[in-house]
């Protein structure tokens, strides 16, 4: 979930990365833009999985921008 807590509306724009585990390759990365969202609303995000047949990735928010 994303939450605008700023005073005006903002466009959120997400890195997630997939890793392996144990090694840390970076598998894949997804963008994912949510909004634009007025202030003080939330939002519930969600980005397609990535790596499919490799066994044991991980999720990590890598970052988030707003604009």
């Amino acid at each position: 979930m994303v939450r605008n807590s700023a005073t005006s509306s903002r466009t959120y724009s997400i890195a997630v990365d997939f890793i392996t585990n144990p090694g840390d390759t970076v598998m894949a990365t997804r963008i994912v833009n949510v909004g634009p969202l007025v202030p003080n609303k939330s939002a519930n995000w969600s980005t397609p999985a990535a790596g499919q047949g490799h066994a044991n990735l991980n999720c990590i928010v890598r970052q988030a921008l707003w604009s």
